[in-house]
């Protein structure tokens, strides 16, 4: 605990500086609605998000938590693809380029190990439905490894 005290005493002209910006708050705040992991929030749906964050959340703006905030921008995505989506199975955007080879919105860096814990966690974040019609999705697709999972 003293050392945070100490850490902020030092610190305390860089910090007051930050606080007197009232533009670093906004800029703050969406540089964490972006990291929000699984959304992908764009810089065109900043302000929209942002307006479904203000209607559904409860309570001022400095009673907010990470957590709600998190939970209402999820709900704002999950919301958006359902008005995009509603009624057809799940898809996803072509991602692929001029080349014709796929290209990922998130890392596309990734591979091996890596790859499959991103994999874990974005199944991990899915509905039941989702689930449900990804599955649906690789069976179709003629998937032998789901589909040897699914039948032995």
């Amino acid at each position: 605990m003293s050392e945070t005290i100490d850490l902020i005493r030092t610190m305390r002209f860089e910090l007051r500086a930050l606080i007197s910006r009232p533009q670093n708050y906004s800029t703050g705040f969406i540089n964490f609605l972006k990291g929000v992991e699984k959304v992908g929030l764009e810089d065109e749906e900043v302000e929209q998000a942002i307006a479904y964050i203000r209607q559904h959340a409860q309570g001022d703006v400095w009673s907010w938590t990470e957590a709600l905030v998190r939970d209402q921008l999820k709900n704002w995505r999950m919301e958006t693809w359902q008005g995009h989506h509603s009624g057809s199975p799940l898809q996803t955007p072509d991602r692929s380029g001029a080349d014709g080879r796929r290209r990922s919105r998130g890392r596309p860096s990734l591979q091996g190990p890596e790859r499959r814990q991103e994999a874990r966690q974005r199944v991990q974040a899915m509905s039941r439905d989702e689930l449900m019609a990804a599955l649906s999705r690789l069976i179709d697709e003629g998937n032998e490894a789901v589909i040897n999972l699914l039948t032995e």
